[in-house]
């Protein structure tokens, strides 16, 4: 007598059933894997900006005053206090314009936040992920007498600050904050005279508030350029410096003529805001909603606001 042995398959709608519960729970675990990673490099980020706030403070002890070069932004100065000797060695015979690209290019890992995608045009540049603070803005090159400039660092200043001129307390003034660079971010550009308004001494950086937001988050526009387009030692709001004129993740907007007056926003890839270490070299998130005026009094060294963010 022949046996016939049975063999058994799966049917179409087996396979089907179980194809859908593996996209189930590719589609529940994938947002989590991702969270997982975004956290970690998060972590990161921070730990990058301790590390340049315990430089900072080593600066600060070693000289008597906060980090400064007549030439480069204040990302320079803390190099050797972050191992960086080679690179630091390399750029300090050139003042930053003239620094050889094959130079300015070496940006110390360091300063380049793991959420940050790099791309062959952002190698190009030169640019980082951090910058100084320069307070409520930026000075135009023919009226630097518009206003006193008031961040932990001066744009156009020859001399540096001790932590005695931070009158505001280091806990409650930005010193590094992060910012991106997106090709497909656009520097939102205005006409001079539009700006004119808001940097006449007849006011108080301020009262220039209200008219700053108008111009940049309404327009009109009538030009753009990449959102950071300078590399990182420049001593430029468009290389190694921003403002706190407004909140993370604004729309950054500029002279059309010159791009020292306007908003250079801080900026991240991480969802809904960015890092900042302050002058106390602690590290805080700081929200994309926070109120506008309180980022803006961070931003300053002796304003005399009563602001504070934990």
């Amino acid at each position: 007598m022949k046996l016939i042995r049975s063999r058994y398959a799966f049917t179409l709608i087996e396979i089907l059933t179980v194809l859908a519960i593996i996209s189930i729970l590719i589609a529940v675990l994938a947002p989590a894997v991702q969270m997982a990673r975004e956290s970690a490099r998060r972590a990161s980020c921070q730990n990058a900006l301790r590390q340049m706030g315990i430089a900072f403070h080593s600066y600060e002890s070693s000289h008597g005053r906060m980090p400064f070069q007549h030439s480069h932004s204040p990302l320079v100065p803390i190099l050797p206090y972050c191992e960086q000797n080679e690179i630091y060695e390399r750029l300090i015979p050139f003042r930053a314009p003239d620094v050889p690209p094959e130079i300015y290019q070496i940006v110390p890992k360091l300063y380049r936040c793991p959420s940050h995608p790099i791309d062959f045009e952002m190698q190009d540049l030169g640019v980082a992920c951090y910058a100084a603070n320069i307070g409520s803005g930026n000075l135009t090159m023919d009226d630097a007498q518009a206003h006193v400039p008031d961040g932990t660092f001066e744009l156009l200043s020859s001399t540096s600050l001790r932590f005695t001129d931070v009158t505001d307390g280091l806990s409650n003034t930005s010193a590094y904050s992060e910012i991106r660079f997106l090709p497909g971010d656009a520097v939102k550009r205005q006409p001079q005279f539009a700006f004119r308004r808001f940097d006449s001494p007849s006011g108080s950086p301020r009262k220039r508030l209200p008219l700053v937001r108008q111009i940049c988050i309404n327009g009109p526009f009538y030009a753009s350029l990449p959102t950071r387009h300078g590399a990182w030692i420049l001593r430029a709001p468009n290389g190694g410096y921003y403002n706190h004129l407004l909140p993370p993740n604004s729309p950054n907007c500029m002279s059309i003529s010159e791009v020292w007056i306007g908003s250079s926003a801080t900026s991240s890839f991480h969802f809904g805001g960015a890092h900042s270490m302050f002058c106390d070299s602690s590290v805080r998130f700081i929200p994309d909603m926070i109120d506008e005026d309180v980022w803006y009094a961070l931003g300053s060294r002796a304003g005399g606001e009563n602001a504070h963010f934990e």
